[in-house]
């Protein structure tokens, strides 16, 4: 069974290959820059200037370590990502049931699929979502024009998670201009003094801290505690390191810090604006699935078999045309259809089956493909011009001469404070535009290529009835004779299944990853199809039914 249904098989088979060459591009220039790096620091060296060398050495090999690890990621995670190993079930790799993660020990999912066919009616659970706050859905609720806020709440959470991941940075600047506000006004009222130097590096290193990307795993999972914690650690890192600059800082460079405290800021606007417009042009056009199936009229038919021969049958005629990924009973049947003379009289079971899903190309528009294309472009764009900004801070560190330094440590630091801010500032704006284009590349447009979607059948075959075993006797001849009478009912739907998962995730996580329900839609052919395949198959057994 050919279990791939593709438009452009290569390139949805490989649907991580854009992100590799965005980490091979970056992965060769972070280590010819670390390179040039470490081939400068000779120079320095002979010039007696130990802060140069020291950043030029650590700065160059950290560069060269990250570029391998692109390069590495690039190739291996990225690059060699292929569908048909990632689910093949013939190779024993496999993606969880539909609602999988409902399941429990007390819950048979064959019965939850049963239910939502029976009911018409399907919902997330409670572990399936995540709520949003009420200022998040305001904010949505006035940029998408109520498109977004009429589906958000039927979203799954890893959709939920992360919305709310990309409108955090439009949540950080406002609480930092609610800080400044409350600042000034006790300035003002002349309870506290403020050094405006103090506040604007605050400023600049906790935007720059909270503005790194969070990792894929941390964006689609609803438990965000490490990813904020990682951003906690950063800032304290990052302002500690420049709070022992802070005195020897001249107006002019204050300014500057006040412009990158600016610029920052527009850039996440900016950033969570153009997620935001790709957000709402893909998930503001979902509904709520409508649980709709084919069925067949319940009729009462009379066979010379066993129940269990009945469900035999109709097992035998599944596996025939379309094989099973998954099938089990509603509740327990046990000695229900086991035939056996204990067991004579009515009887009833019931039985799911899912057909083996089949991986169907995203369903993203032209519209949608063309933005996340551009938000491609222009963080690897941005990726680029953050190294090379980064790479220009460490080349223009002060060369601060060590006797010099020993013996006027403070008027050596303020004759050099405007080179080691110039240094400081291209260095943290190289890494807060890296951020930027990280964030935009390994976050927001691999988010929107982490649901792959699936397409398969579920078919639900009932039968009530009763049945009887009896012995004739004609002369020396004895005949064991079964007779049941029994009325089947199938039904039959096309489902459509989404599993998000990513290029770092291992084969042995991705079976585990919950797979939700996107779409149901009528199946009347493969109905008919069943239906006439089972009928040829009890044609055997079936006699004439005499009410």
């Amino acid at each position: 069974m050919n279990l791939f249904r593709y438009k452009h098989r290569r390139a949805e088979r490989f649907p991580f290959r854009q992100l590799a060459t965005t980490s091979f591009i970056t992965g060769a220039l972070a280590i010819l820059l670390g390179i040039v790096l470490l081939l400068s620091v000779k120079s320095a060296i002979i010039a007696h200037q130990p802060v140069k060398t020291g950043a030029k050495i650590i700065a160059g090999l950290g560069m060269i370590l990250l570029g391998v690890k692109d390069l590495k990621r690039g190739y291996i995670n990225e690059y060699k990502f292929d569908l048909d190993d990632a689910y093949n079930p013939a190779q024993k790799n496999h993606i969880n049931d539909l609602m999988g993660q409902r399941r429990n020990k007390h819950h048979r999912l064959a019965y939850i699929y049963a239910d939502i066919l029976q009911s018409k009616s399907y919902a997330l659970n409670d572990s399936e979502k995540r709520p949003i706050s009420a200022w998040q859905k305001i904010f949505y609720e006035l940029l998408s024009q109520g498109k977004l806020t009429k589906v958000i709440d039927l979203l799954p959470y890893p959709i939920t998670n992360f919305i709310v991941n990309q409108s955090t940075p439009l949540a950080i600047v406002g609480y930092f201009l609610l800080s400044l506000c409350v600042l000034f006004f006790c300035a003002w009222l002349g309870l506290i003094t403020i050094n405006m130097t103090l506040i604007n590096l605050f400023l600049f290193t906790g935007l720059l801290s909270l503005w790194k990307p969070s990792g894929i795993d941390n964006v689609l999972r609803a438990d965000r505690k490490k990813d904020l914690r990682e951003k906690l650690i950063l800032f304290i890192l990052a302002f500690l390191a420049t709070l022992t600059l802070y005195k020897t800082y001249t107006s002019a460079i204050n300014s500057g810090v006040f412009i990158s405290v600016l610029f920052l800021a527009a850039v996440m606007v900016t950033t969570a604006i153009l997620a935001f417009r790709v957000i709402n042009h893909i998930f503001s056009s979902r509904d709520k699935p409508l649980i709709v199936a084919s069925e067949i009229q319940a009729h009462t038919y009379r066979a010379n078999t066993q129940p269990n021969n009945i469900l035999n049958q109709f097992d035998n005629m599944i596996g025939e045309k379309t094989n099973w990924f998954f099938k089990e009973a509603t509740k327990d049947a046990q000695g229900v259809i086991s035939g056996s003379q204990h067991n004579k009289g009515d009887f009833e079971f019931e039985y799911v089956y899912e057909t083996l899903p089949v991986l169907i190309p995203s369903p993203h528009d032209a519209t949608s493909e063309s933005l996340l294309k551009y938000t491609w472009g222009l963080g690897t764009v941005l990726l680029s011009v953050g190294l090379l900004f980064f790479f220009a801070g460490i080349m223009t560190t002060p060369g601060v001469n060590i006797s010099a330094l020993q013996t006027n440590p403070e008027g050596m630091l303020t004759d050099n404070a405007p080179g080691i801010f110039l240094s400081l500032y291209f260095t943290l704006l190289g890494l807060a535009i890296f951020f930027f284009g990280r964030k935009l590349v390994y976050e927001i447009y691999l988010f929107f290529h982490t649901e792959i979607f699936f397409e398969s059948n579920l078919i639900v075959f009932k039968a009530t009835g009763n049945y009887d075993e009896f012995e004739q006797i004609s002369g020396n001849i004895k005949r064991k004779d079964t007779c049941t009478d029994y009325t089947p009912g199938i039904k039959v739907c096309k489902v459509i299944s989404s599993v998000f998962m990513h290029p770092y995730m291992t084969t042995t996580a991705i079976p585990q990853q919950p797979r939700f329900l996107v779409k149901v839609e009528k199946q009347d052919a493969l109905l008919q199809d069943l239906w006439q395949g089972f009928q040829a198959k009890m044609q055997h057994y079936t006699v004439a039914y005499l009410p």
